[in-house]
């Protein structure tokens, strides 16, 4: 089954966890499954995977945005 549209997650985060989570990330993509607070983002199939941290008043936000491709019409007529 191919997936379609994206998915999104935001996390505060210290700065001092950066580190952790990028490595937390890295072995969970190899794996094809992030799990983030209580969601999960499948990355397989996908376009676009970012992943960004920036900072805010509060103190830091983790961003992970994963983006699929738009579902491939199947041509099976012959014409």
């Amino acid at each position: 089954m191919t997936k379609t549209g994206k998915r999104k997650v935001e996390l505060p985060i210290k700065p001092e966890e950066v580190p952790a989570m990028l490595k937390q990330l890295g072995e969970q993509a190899e794996q094809g499954k992030l799990v983030l607070g209580n969601k999960e983002i499948e990355v397989d199939e996908y376009d676009t995977f970012s992943v960004s941290f920036r900072q805010t008043k509060a103190g830091m936000r983790l961003r992970v945005k994963v983006k699929y491709g738009k579902a491939e019409q199947d041509d099976d007529s012959d014409d």
